[in-house]
């Protein structure tokens, strides 16, 4: 059993003929590099350049479908409909789409025809396939609910857990309804996922974007980070460092504890000031534990201390 459901996800398609200089407008990636074979991560910013969502997103028979949280779905078709004026677009949630994860690469080979390489996309089928980054070649299923679950004996939804843990592994950050509005990209490693181009036109935030890659001004990163116990953790708790004073916080992006670890796995956006401190606690007090030695890409501003 290597399909698990993955409810956390949803489904927004935007259609029509003005759709991707819509989008163009609107979103940190280049539109104009995504193909019905290539998918990719974006997001959309508030003019203040702070993540309102992030997504993978992928093109099929010429409609975009952006895969977030489920969270946020409802807000956001809200939020993007109102920046549609001329435009021939039409942006609606997918409520009828299943998202589903694909763990094991035996399975996939006997049922689906999964694409092998990173950031690759195949539709066959009424079926889509996205191979997302990481070791561990995980796939993302998206179709019609009755089709996906055609293979009820593969699915065990317990591995939801590994899935999130997975994403932790590969400093993967999803953007939820807590912290939505609250970050700005380089303080998720958007930019180190390839969400954003700096070559394009105009989008919201575009300048807060720029500036603080062009001019160094990066101050906050996302990293791996440990905590033990068995303490209740969600995204948006705060992390808070003893050693440095002021009111500098950091902020919990995700977590994910399987069952019977001692160990819980976070991700963690922090002051970079916050690095090479030990005495690192969550909300209630709990010790928090950075970690360096797995990450899955380098941050350049710790390669440059």
């Amino acid at each position: 059993m290597k399909l698990t459901h993955l409810n956390h996800l949803g489904i927004v398609r935007i259609s029509g003929s003005d759709a991707e200089s819509f989008l163009q407008r609107q979103f940190t990636n280049d539109m104009r590099e995504l193909t019905s074979e290539q998918c990719g991560y974006s997001a959309y910013l508030n003019p203040k350049g702070r993540i309102i969502a992030n997504f993978l997103i992928y093109l099929n028979d010429d409609s975009y479908y952006l895969v977030l949280s489920a969270s946020l779905v409802e807000s956001f078709v809200k939020r993007l409909r109102m920046f549609v004026i001329r435009d021939r677009v039409d942006i609606s949630a997918e409520t009828n789409m299943q998202v589903t994860g694909l763990l094991d690469e035996e399975l996939s080979e006997r049922l689906f025809p999964t694409p092998k390489e990173q950031f690759h996309a195949l539709t066959e089928s009424s079926i889509t396939y996205l191979r997302i980054p990481g070791d561990s070649k995980r796939t993302i299923i998206i179709g019609e609910r009755a089709d996906i679950d055609r293979y009820p004996d593969q699915f065990d939804d317990d591995l939801r857990h590994l899935w999130n843990r997975l994403d932790i592994t590969f400093m993967i950050p999803l953007i939820n309804r807590s912290i939505s509005e609250q970050l700005v990209l380089q303080a998720v490693n958007l930019d180190l996922l390839g969400a954003v181009s700096f070559t394009k036109g105009c989008y919201p935030g575009q300048e807060i974007v720029a500036r603080l890659h062009y001019k160094g001004g990066v101050n906050k990163r996302m990293f791996q980070a440990t905590v033990a116990g068995k303490n209740s953790i969600e995204s948006g708790d705060l992390v808070y460092c003893d050693d440095i004073p002021g009111n500098q916080t950091g902020t919990v992006i995700g977590c994910s504890r399987l069952q019977n670890d001692k160990v819980g796995y976070l991700l963690v956006s922090l002051p970079l000031k916050f690095v090479g401190h030990k005495d690192l606690r969550l909300n209630d007090g709990t010790q928090i534990e950075l970690l360096f030695d797995s990450m899955p890409y380098s941050i350049p501003e710790l390669n440059s201390q």
